[in-house]
């Protein structure tokens, strides 16, 4: 098994540990764009110019050449000894198939959240499955994609599955309001908010879930901290809408009451 994790920093293991084949820069940005854009043909034009843009056409598709090669080498380690049929060249392109053989977690999570949408908007479905979904999702996505490396196309996917990310992940924290788990609400909610500090909606959220934690003065003491930082880093003042809901929490304990039905949790209705 080929296991290529991208999210968070660039992993590759084969059977649980490291290939023999040798794994450089250029290759492992060569292998995290074949395995983000699965399926999908290539012209090899645009690969030398992606990943060798400094060097002439032919040393370009020289090193082309021989990335595939450590590819196919790679596929073959890990998918058997056929596995390099999985990486086809045709004429002037470029394509890596879909392998049962290949574990690639950024295809993981896509799908882990695509199913986690599905759920959470089905009203057959209850709230302890649908959370269950959601959760298999957040898990799958350790950090940043690419970690370390930098490129355009490396910024604009890494963009592009944060903001899935963020997505999927908010509306867990929702969803354990709904359900009363305010603790792990709070948690993710504020793993959320390390990667996007100024997300103003989720700091509603991580408020809300504090106050019916039993965490008013917390809540209370973040927001004037987050608040601080708005201004010393933005220039900006919260949200009215914030500023409400942090007036409304410091003047009474009407939010703190028992837990909340799937019905009357989310930030917006709380105040």
């Amino acid at each position: 098994m080929l296991e290529v994790s991208m999210l968070g920093g660039f992993r590759l293991l084969i059977d649980g540990q490291r290939p023999q084949t040798e794994v450089g820069r250029p290759m492992r940005l060569l292998v995290g764009f074949l395995c983000t854009f699965l399926d999908k043909p290539h012209r090899r034009e645009r690969l030398t110019e992606t990943f060798w843009p400094d060097l002439d056409p032919s040393r370009a598709h020289a090193a082309l050449n021989t990335g595939l090669w450590r590819a196919r080498k790679l596929l073959s380690e890990g998918c058997g000894a056929d596995g390099a049929r999985f990486l086809l060249t045709t004429g002037s392109e470029v394509v890596l198939m879909h392998s049962s053989f290949m574990s690639i977690d950024v295809q993981s999570f896509l799908s882990k959240a695509a199913s986690a949408s599905t759920t959470l908007h089905d009203r057959r479905c209850s709230t302890y499955l649908a959370i269950d979904c959601v959760e298999a999702a957040v898990e799958t996505y350790a950090g940043p994609f690419l970690d370390g490396d930098d490129g355009d196309w490396v910024l604009e996917q890494r963009e592009k599955l944060h903001t899935r990310f963020a997505r999927v992940a908010v509306d867990l924290v929702r969803a354990y309001g709904c359900a009363g788990r305010f603790e792990d609400g709070i948690a993710l909610a504020r793993r959320i908010l390390a990667f996007e500090p100024h997300r103003e909606g989720t700091i509603r959220d991580l408020l809300v879930l504090l106050v019916r934690n039993g965490q008013r003065a917390e809540a209370i003491r973040y927001f004037e901290r987050w608040r601080s930082l708005l201004a010393e880093d933005l220039g900006l003042e919260p949200l009215p809408l914030t500023l409400a809901l942090a007036a409304k929490i410091r003047s009474s304990d009407c939010l703190a009451g028992p837990e909340l039905g799937a019905n009357e949790y989310s930030a917006e209705a709380a105040y």
